[in-house]
């Protein structure tokens, strides 16, 4: 039975995971950094795809760091910078 927690933070400068056990232990870990660019003044954007791409290395980074399969997870809990998930 999956029992593992797999936490995501999307930030404007990393994406980050972890994977814990029920009472709370960390068992693996990954991150990476995120681009942004400035294409005019007072503007900055972030690709998605580069996002996307991003979140899905440190998952199965994580996950792998920490010796378990996607199918161990229990459950996910995610996290972004203010409100946008694209």
């Amino acid at each position: 039975m999956p029992d593992l927690l797999l936490g995501l933070d999307v930030g404007t400068s990393s994406a980050r995971a972890m994977v814990f056990t029920p009472d709370g232990v960390a068992v693996g870990a990954a991150q990476t950094g995120l681009l942004s660019t400035q294409p005019a003044a007072g503007r900055v954007e972030q690709d998605p795809a580069m996002v996307w791409e991003a979140v899905q290395q440190v998952l199965a980074q994580a996950l792998a760091n920490a010796g378990c399969a996607p199918g161990d997870v229990a459950s996910l809990g995610v996290t972004t910078q203010r409100s946008s998930v694209v």
